[in-house]
């Protein structure tokens, strides 16, 4: 690590601000899927096939997600890779697509299972007569 009087580099900043970014995800993917689950649970759906179906999408989502930006850190921390060059990985779209579209997806499913659930919870929804 430079010491206060030297100069960072952009690719130096670019890396530490990747890093904060990937924390704040994975704070999300750990933060989710509870969430979804109480809230599940003070509706009472948590235990409808539709809602447990989906709630799994959502976790395997948030793992995968979890799983490649855990990969991207660690491989610079235990120095596979060097620190400079988190910024750029980051920025490719793979990666990009990877922490953003799972993340929403994920939110997504959790939110229709709770959905479909309180559907079929409802008389005008359930398929009981």
């Amino acid at each position: 690590m430079c010491s206060c009087s030297e100069e960072r580099t952009d690719a130096e900043k670019a890396s530490d601000r990747a890093y904060d970014y990937i924390k704040f995800h994975l704070g999300l993917y750990l933060a989710t899927p509870p969430v979804i689950a109480t809230l599940a649970s003070s509706l009472g759906v948590n235990e409808r096939g539709s809602f447990i179906g989906l709630f799994a999408l959502q976790v395997f989502l948030c793992i995968v997600s979890g799983a490649n930006a855990s990969v991207l850190i660690a491989r610079r921390v235990y120095g596979a890779c060097p620190w400079v060059t988190l910024g750029v990985e980051c920025s490719r779209p793979a990666n990009r697509a990877i922490h953003h579209k799972l993340y929403w997806a994920s939110l997504a499913f959790g939110l229709a299972g709770i959905a479909l659930g309180a559907y079929e919870s409802w008389p005008i929804g359930s398929k009981q007569s």
